[in-house]
């Protein structure tokens, strides 16, 4: 940060520069010996002890929650370390905004809350008082920052209790505080550290008269710019619009709707282990209360340029449903990302789809939620229980993990597509007898709430795949001729996507597809049934570094000669292409080093990978159990169960169940299925005899109880 004499946009000699404004008290400066002991209506630059000793700070109700992260921590902490080291007599920190309020008498924090309170936890790491700071109806907040800036220890059941990200953020800012404050060498330095906060950082104080709108500050505060988030400068808008009402009862009721339901609406996204984004949530209600428009930022231009225009006046009760609609919609999406308040089964599938790249789906959640917790209330009260809206949900949830699955990573098509059909889909469900398409009436969204979340659910199934056969003609026959399209899903893709992977210069085949990793999990779940304890992060943690093994290495020592041959032309080609297949990837409990993953899979000397394989994961446990040897055989019978069980848990067909071995060869191999299938790595042909009942005992459900080396494992992943 500059020292106050290089700031180029305050002239101490006369007026501040840029900042005047009607309704703001800001006066040429006095001397300093004038100014002391006098209003802030007397002054531009304050002392923190002069802030904080003429007027008790109070933070509205409506702000939001403590956000600094540690990038401002730091800032803080180098900027007093800076005057403390070239002992400066004073140094610019920043700007706060306060209401006007006499010596001693409350002053709302306007802006600067963050910097105001982490102030308070410095001063309080350092070992020092710290001022009070209130909390206007926010009892978790101001419980914390009485805990650890005020020392209150009685707090501390309380503090520990919750589960607010903001009250959370808080202790971490302390803790980070206290870290630094322990580093410094003696009582004495942390003693100027204190004397540098208290008497030398100084902020440039605005002082707001009664008679000036709060709220017209921050539109201030941002045309200065410090950035403000969409769904801030949108609640500035309402507000600003609601005071154009004529009915002045009325303009007053709307603006502290207003307030309350923004408080709310923060409090909804600040409740979870992590902050979620204000945009991102406001995009997903837009997306359901408008219809999305393909025009350049659109939201921004609907909600400012159209709906709640400043060029004309809005109706209240326009602004009222629709800041009550946001209030119900953030505690829905509080619960969209927090599946350990939900019902089990709900939880489960929620989990499954935030492993795939889900965010285009997350418009129709939102409001699928919406519309059942209306017909539902307990499902906001008491999420846990299921009091009827569970079925339906867990089916839309599925669904939108199968469109994923099949539609973005197995026909390898871009992210974007069908998000545009997921958004009318929302709009409809956010406004029922909305037709998916305009000439039938059949496509319209019902009334009732789980009605309309089947519908939804059911439109995303046909978005997969809506192709029954062909007619005489070659055209395509409709699954459900309401919907006239084919859908997303292509089996050709899948293949033309394998096909790519094998072929590429050093080709790691599935190793390292996103596809292979759902597989990979999905039928680490189908072994693991219900013994054993879910591991709910599985696949945050995932990395295929550490998670995943090649049972027949990447680089083969001479001991695997002996199980899977490979000469001739090509025969790093070929290599790659049998380590990269489906079954010969595994996932592991936990991570060991590449000399341990070279081993051979049985050996005499105890060294091999069959016995390290015994006590894994359940898909480590299988192998060791029924297999004795690991050839092309075993890779090729397990690649397929794996890929049967993927088509029977997304409900696909890639290849039929009762197909041929050769059949599902270029769906493991891809370009290499041919030799594969003669045999070139095994002394016979693959065929129904020898890789068929490899298949079958792969499909069986792995019994642990019969075999003590064997024990209870859940994968770590």
């Amino acid at each position: 940060m500059n020292t106050v004499t290089q700031r180029q946009d305050i002239d101490l000699s006369g007026n501040p520069l840029h900042l005047s404004r009607p309704g703001f008290s800001i006066i040429p400066n006095q001397t300093r010996t004038e100014a002391t002991g006098m209003g802030f209506s007397k002054a531009d630059l304050f002392t923190i002890e002069q802030i904080t000793s003429r007027t008790p700070l109070v933070i509205p109700e409506f702000q939001r929650g403590y956000a600094w992260r540690e990038e401002q921590w730091a800032a803080l902490w180098d900027d007093v370390t800076s005057v403390v080291e070239r002992d400066a007599a004073q140094h610019y920190t920043g700007s706060v905004m306060i209401t006007d309020a006499p010596d001693g008498e409350p002053s709302e924090l306007i802006d600067g809350q963050q910097r105001m309170v982490t102030i308070a936890l410095l001063l309080s790491a350092l070992g020092d008082a710290a001022y009070p700071v209130t909390f206007r109806r926010n009892d978790v907040l101001q419980q914390c920052f009485d805990f650890h800036a005020l020392k209150r220890a009685a707090l501390a059941p309380a503090v520990a209790r919750d589960r607010s990200y903001y009250a959370r953020n808080m202790t971490k800012a302390w803790e980070y505080f206290s870290k630094k404050s322990t580093e410094l060498d003696s009582v004495s330095v942390r003693a100027s550290y204190v004397d540098a906060l208290r008497h030398r950082l100084k902020l440039f104080v605005l002082t707001i008269q009664p008679e000036f709108d709060v709220h017209v500050a921050f539109e201030t505060i941002n045309n200065r710019g410090r950035p403000l988030s969409t769904l801030e400068k949108l609640k500035n808008r309402l507000i600003c619009l609601a005071s154009q009402e004529g009915n002045l009862k009325r303009s007053r009721q709307t603006t502290d709707e207003v307030h309350r339901c923004w408080k709310e609406v923060y409090a909804s996204l600040g409740a979870g282990k992590e902050l979620l984004a204000d945009d991102d949530f406001l995009a997903a209600h837009a997306t359901g209360w408008f219809r999305v428009e393909r025009v350049a930022d659109w939201l921004s231009t609907r909600l400012f340029d159209v709906e709640f225009s400043a060029k004309r006046s809005t109706d209240c009760d326009q602004i009222l449903a629709y800041v009550q609609s946001l209030e119900h919609a953030a505690a829905c999406w509080s619960l969209l990302h927090s599946p350990d308040d939900l019902p089990p089964a709900v939880a489960v599938r929620l989990r499954a789809l935030y492993r795939t790249p889900h965010s285009a789906s997350r418009p129709v959640l939102l409001w699928a939620l919406i519309r059942l917790a209306h017909e539902f209330p307990k499902l906001l009260s008491e999420p846990d229980t299921d009091t009827g809206w569970g079925g339906a949900f867990c089916k839309l949830l599925w669904e939108a993990e199968r469109f994923r699955v099949m539609v973005i990573q197995a026909s390898g098509r871009p992210a974007h597509t069908g998000k545009a059909d997921l958004n009318l889909s929302a709009h409809a469900l956010a406004h029922p007898g909305t037709r998916l398409t305009t000439v039938r009436p059949d496509t319209a969204s019902p009334p009732q709430a789980t009605a309309a979340v089947e519908w939804a659910s059911k439109h995303l199934h046909w978005m997969v795949d809506n192709v029954s056969d062909l007619d005489s003609g070659g055209a395509d026959l409709f699954t459900n001729p309401k919907y006239t399209w084919s859908g997303y899903f292509s089996r050709e893709q899948v293949q033309a996507a394998i096909n790519d992977r094998f072929n590429k210069k050093n080709s790691s085949g599935f190793y390292g597809w996103p596809l292979a990793r759902l597989v990979m999990l999905a039928w680490e779940e189908r072994l693991r049934g219900t013994r054993g304890s879910v591991n709910k992060l599985r696949g945050e943690k995932f990395h295929w570094t550490d998670s995943v093994e090649h049972v027949f290495p990447q680089n083969p020592a001479p001991e695997w000669n002996e199980s899977i041959v490979v000469s001739g032309r090509n025969k790093q080609e070929a290599l790659a292409g049998i380590a990269g297949s489906l079954g010969n990837l595994l996932l592991l409990s936990k991570s060991f080093n590449s000399e341990v993953s070279n081993h051979p899979f049985l050996c005499k000397g105890g060294k091999d990978k069959a016995g390290r394989f015994a006590t894994g994961s359940y898909s480590e446990m299988q192998i060791a159990k029924i297999c004795d040897k690991w050839t092309i055989v075993e890779i090729t019978a397990r690649g397929i169960a794996m890929l049967q069980h993927a088509q029977n848990h997304w409900a696909f067909e890639l290849v039929p169940s009762t197909a041929s071995v050769d059949e599902w060869l270029p769906y493991l191999y891809g370009p290499l299925a041919e030799r594969v299938r003669r045999g070139d790595f095994y002394h016979a042909k693959l065929n129904g005899n020898n890789v068929g009942r490899m298949v079958e005992k792969f499909k069986q459900p792995i019994n642990l109880r019969d075999d003590k080396s064997l024990g209870k494992r859940v994968v770590a992943v």
